[in-house]
């Protein structure tokens, strides 16, 4: 049985401390009905919150502030006698030297166990906060990076005419290869390719830190005046525009989407001797993106603003990572209707 990966460890956190969304809530408890290490994992989780349950909240009184105050201020009245209270001590440590041996071992595991319970508990609250933090660090980044890309897409634009990034394709063929070798334009990417190629974008910068693939820096060695693609589906994480085999302008409305993070369709691709055929069902129409933990997506618009997106249709109703009217994907199909929103692959 494949291991839980990261991911699925932080979900089942989430859970246990009731802050998961429902599509998380599902792939969590079906996770702990199949999965005997997801099962344990969630079990200790709620050990060690148990403890909690058997806390009583008490109402703050109205007179904390006075009370404080007052404290303080007896504190500071009272600090003459603190060397008094302290010599006390210290001619009473014979007197609690004669306490049973065994009470004391008592005491001491008791207040032990106090602490093991509440340092788990501590532990597991900062690795949460730490998750949180770097989550939202991950997805800050994603849009710089994404701004990057909409910088240099508009002076590739600039230095062609008001053209977009693209490369002649003939017409039927598969838009989903990514990498695969020769000349014919085969995959979509190659078209935004073109900004990594005569250097208007970095290649790094089309690996989202929010993936749960890690960059293979070997990439960034490689000479990309030599390809005609990127390396691999791991090599970009990101979903483009369908482009057709003609160069395109720039959409007149500055609030169409350009590019997002990686279509949930196409996380996974076929090798290239193989069909591409996904059939769209319920539960792909509704997952978002796996960049940012499935809770939504950052996106690319024409006017070069980014913004992420909790879900993956627009203002007017538009699925960014489906085509109208097409319950079923083959790798070479386009939008029938114009302002069909398609981000592939």
């Amino acid at each position: 049985m494949t291991p839980l990966n990261r991911e699925q460890l932080d979900i089942i956190f989430d859970y246990c401390f009731g802050v998961a969304n429902t599509e998380q809530t599902e792939e969590v408890q079906k996770l702990i009905s199949e999965n005997p290490e997801a099962l344990d994992f969630y079990n200790k989780v709620q050990n060690s919150l148990s403890p909690l349950g058997e806390w009583e909240v008490e109402p703050c009184p109205d007179d904390l502030v006075e009370r404080t105050i007052q404290r303080v201020a007896s504190a500071q009245q009272a600090s003459h006698v603190k060397l008094t209270e302290l010599l006390q001590v210290e001619q009473d440590k014979q007197q609690l030297q004669k306490v049973s041996m065994w009470g004391e071992i008592w005491s001491r595991l008791a207040t032990a166990a106090v602490f093991i319970i509440v340092g788990s508990i501590v532990i597991m609250m900062m690795n949460y906060g730490i998750g949180e933090v770097r989550y939202r660090s991950r997805k800050a980044q994603c849009q710089t990076q994404l701004g990057n890309i909409g910088m240099g897409l508009s002076n590739y634009i600039s230095d062609h005419q008001g053209k977009l990034p693209t490369v002649a394709a003939s017409a039927g063929s598969p838009w989903w290869k990514i990498g695969a070798p020769g000349k014919q334009n085969v995959s979509n990417t190659r078209n935004i390719w073109l900004l990594v190629k005569n250097d208007y974008v970095k290649l790094e910068d089309f690996m989202c830190p929010g993936s749960t693939i890690r960059r293979n820096k070997k990439y960034d060695r490689a000479p990309n005046k030599d390809r005609y693609d990127f390396p691999s589906r791991n090599a970009i994480r990101y979903s483009l525009q369908l482009m057709c085999d003609k160069p395109q302008t720039v959409p007149s409305s500055p609030k169409r989407i350009l590019i997002s993070d990686i279509n949930p369709l196409f996380e996974i691709l076929p090798p290239f001797n193989k069909p591409l055929k996904i059939i769209i069902d319920k539960a792909l129409l509704e997952r978002n993106s796996s960049n940012h933990s499935r809770r939504g997506q950052n996106v690319l618009f024409c006017d070069g603003t980014v913004e992420f997106m909790e879900t993956r249709t627009t203002a007017a109703g538009d699925d960014i990572y489906t085509l109208i009217e097409m319950p079923q994907i083959n790798g070479n199909d386009v939008p029938k209707h114009k302002n069909d929103i398609f981000l592939a692959p």
